[in-house]
C-alpha cells in the first residue's frame, strides 16, 4: 500500500511503476503487477532483472523484497534503496540474520528505517554506513477530519447503536495484532463496542470469543478496501499489537481525529504521545487495555485534536514523498560510470 501510494505522489507509473515479487492477498487491489507465481520464481525474478534496465533506482519494501532486491540490483547493475517497514529488532531476531540480512543491507546504496531507534538497532546490529541509513517516517494521503454529522452517517452506514462508545480495530486479525486481547477487552466494558476491519487466522477464534464475552456488541467487517468510514463511525481506535513499526492505521486515525490506544512497541511512541494524541500502555492485558480505552473516551475531544494536528505536521504523504524523491535523487546520483553503463 505504501509502495502504490508514495510511488503515485512521485508521479505515478511509467516513472515510478510499482511490482510485486507473487501474487499475494492485496495485489489485485493494488493494480501492481505480479511478477512470478512464487518467492523465488526464476522467471519473475529474470523479468525484475530486465525491467531495471529502463529505471535509475530500485526500492525494495520490507520482507523477502531485501533479498530479491539485492539480488535483482546486482544482476541488473543498479543500485537499490531498502525500507524497513516494521521494528528490525523483532524481525530481526532469525539464524544466521548477518548473513541473511546484514549481508543484503550492506549491499544497500541506501537503507531507511521508519523511526531513529530503527535506525540504531539496523546500524549496530548490521555494522552498515551511518551515512547511508537515514530516516523516514510513515506516512499516508492527507484527508480531511470526521465532524458529528459525518460519524452519525458513518454510524448508520454500519448499523451501530448510539448508546455505545465504538472502538475500531484495523488490521490483520492475527496474534501479532492482538486482535483476541482487543475483544476480551471490550467484553471487559458493557458500555463499549468494538467494529473490526481485517481478517486473518484467529478470526474465526475472536469470532467466538466476542459471542462469548461481549454479545451484540463486537462488527466484523472482514476486508475494508478503504477505513475512513470506520474510523469516523468509532470514538478511538486500538492496537494491542506485539510489535509494530509507526502502522498507517494510526496515523489514518489521527488524521480522522481519533485517539489511539496502543502498546509501546517499536515506533508506536512516535505517533501516539501518551495523554496527548492518544494512551500507550506497556501492559497489554484486557485489564489494562479495557482501562486505556476508557481513558481515551473520556478525552476522545482533546485526544483527538492533538493527534490530527501532530499528523498533519509529520506523515502526510506529501511530507515523507518530498524526502523519499531526495533520497532517491541522491542515490541515482552517486551511480559509478560502470553501474551507468
Amino acid at each position: 500500500m505504501f509502495a502504490t501510494q508514495l510511488a503515485e505522489a512521485l508521479g505515478g507509473p511509467p516513472d515510478h511503476p510499482v511490482v510485486a515479487i507473487c501474487e499475494g492477498t492485496a495485489t489485485n487491489r493494488l493494480g501492481a503487477a505480479a511478477l512470478g507465481t512464487r518467492r523465488w520464481d526464476p522467471a519473475g525474478f529474470a523479468r525484475l532483472v530486465a525491467g531495471l534496465a529502463r529505471y535509475d533506482v530500485l526500492v525494495a519494501h520490507g520482507s523477502s523484497a531485501l533479498l530479491h532486491g539485492a539480488a535483482a540490483a546486482g544482476a541488473a547493475r543498479r543500485p537499490f534503496v531498502y525500507r524497513n517497514i516494521g521494528d528490525p529488532a523483532t524481525w530481526g531476531a532469525v539464524r544466521a540474520a548477518d548473513l541473511r540480512i546484514g549481508a543484503p543491507l550492506r549491499r544497500a546504496a541506501a537503507v531507511s528505517a521508519l523511526y531513529p531507534a530503527a535506525r540504531e538497532h539496523l546500524v549496530a546490529a548490521y555494522r552498515l554506513d551511518p551515512g547511508r541509513v537515514v530516516t523516514i517516517p510513515n506516512g499516508v494521503p492527507e484527508h480531511s477530519a470526521a465532524d458529528s454529522a459525518d460519524r452519525a452517517r458513518a454510524r448508520a452506514a454500519l448499523r451501530l447503536a448510539d448508546e455505545l462508545d465504538w472502538i475500531g480495530f484495523v488490521g490483520a486479525l492475527s496474534e501479532e495484532k492482538g486482535i483476541l486481547s482487543a475483544v476480551t477487552a471490550a467484553g471487559l466494558d458493557a458500555g463499549v463496542g468494538l467494529v473490526v476491519a481485517g481478517d486473518g487466522p484467529e478470526r474465526a477464534a475472536a469470532e467466538r470469543l466476542a459471542d462469548d464475552l461481549a454479545p451484540g456488541r463486537v462488527r466484523f467487517l472482514g476486508v475494508v478496501e478503504q477505513p475512513w468510514t470506520l474510523l469516523a463511525a468509532v470514538d478511538a481506535v486500538v492496537l494491542p499489537s506485539r510489535t509494530e513499526g509507526i502502522p498507517a492505521t494510526a496515523i489514518e486515525a489521527g488524521l480522522t481525529g481519533r485517539p489511539v490506544v496502543a502498546t509501546n512497541v517499536g515506533g508506536m511512541a512516535e505517533v501516539v504521545d501518551d495523554d496527548v494524541t492518544g494512551v500507550l500502555v506497556d501492559d497489554a492485558s484486557p485489564p489494562a487495555l479495557a482501562a486505556a480505552l476508557r481513558r481515551a473516551l473520556e478525552h476522545r475531544q482533546r485526544m483527538g485534536a492533538a493527534a490530527r494536528q501532530r499528523c498533519l505536521e509529520r506523515y502526510t504523504m506529501d511530507q515523507v514523498a518530498r524526502q523519499w524523491a531526495e533520497l532517491i535523487s541522491a542515490v541515482a546520483q552517486r551511480r559509478s560510470p560502470a553501474s551507468s553503463r
